[in-house]
């Protein structure tokens, strides 16, 4: 099994779940995910509307398969601004951490849905969520995010 990629960078940009949707794409290309930053958009969006990604406070999950994403990778993107992450249709959640998950449409059935099992597992302990809320040393969560992927 190939080793998920794991990039971060702070989205200074955003100011809705959208543009953080449509920046995180664009970023897939930049980090050589993609080549089709729009296919990539319409994956997310097309998640998202099956229900909110916004997991706990503070963090959501964002994911997608398309046959546009060329390799599997988490991508952690911390906001300079909280996000207004639609929850229900009329509740918000602030969201100050994005834990992006994007995976190739034929690869491993599976592997995607270990994968978001994995970081939800993650996501379940406490110390986890504070270290991803609080933690400025981008390298160190990159770090974190990938030993949880490779429980």
């Amino acid at each position: 099994m190939s080793k998920v990629q794991v990039f971060s960078y702070t989205d200074d940009v955003s100011h809705t779940c959208n543009e953080a949707l449509r920046h995180l794409a664009d970023m897939s290309c930049e980090f050589g995910l993609s080549d089709n930053a729009s296919s990539v958009y319409d994956a997310l969006l097309a998640r998202e509307a099956q229900g909110s990604t916004a997991m706990v406070q503070g963090i959501s999950l964002p994911h997608a398969k398309s046959p546009d994403i060329l390799a599997s990778a988490v991508v952690v993107v911390r906001f300079a601004h909280p996000i207004a992450w639609k929850v229900l249709k009329d509740t918000t959640s602030q969201v100050q951490v994005a834990l992006f998950l994007l995976m190739p449409e034929g690869q491993e059935g599976l592997k995607h849905l270990k994968n978001l099992s994995k970081i939800a597992a993650f996501l379940s302990h406490e110390d986890n969520t504070e270290f991803l809320l609080h933690e400025t040393d981008l390298k160190k969560v990159s770090s974190a995010i990938q030993t949880a992927l490779e429980d």
